[in-house]
């Protein structure tokens, strides 16, 4: 079952950082999308800086963060990063996002 705040104690499973207004906006709409998927997401409410967000999401637990700035909101694309140690980071188009964290989460 998804999660619908941060405070929840089970593991997040995904963190997403929002790089800039837009991106942010966009990021809470993945937010959304992926726990109505079933996957426990959250991420920075607060527009702080990437290695912030970056360190939130590694305190929080995450397993996988999604990364979305501008430029990759002008590609149509996010950045799908494995959180876990030596993990890759690859830019999928946005209607693949979904599968790629599911993918990753096993």
């Amino acid at each position: 079952e998804a999660l619908d705040c941060c405070c929840c104690e089970a593991p997040l499973q995904a963190y997403g950082i929002g790089l800039g207004a837009a991106a942010h906006k966009s990021m809470a709409g993945w937010i959304a999308r992926l726990r109505a998927a079933g996957v426990a997401a959250d991420m920075d409410y607060e527009g702080r800086s990437f290695k912030a967000q970056m360190r939130s999401a590694n305190k929080r637990g995450a397993l996988v963060a999604l990364i979305l700035g501008d430029d990759e909101l002008g590609k149509g694309e996010v950045v799908v990063k494995d959180m876990r140690e030596g993990g890759a980071q690859k830019s999928v188009p946005v209607a693949e996002a979904l599968d790629a964290v599911r993918a990753l989460l096993g």
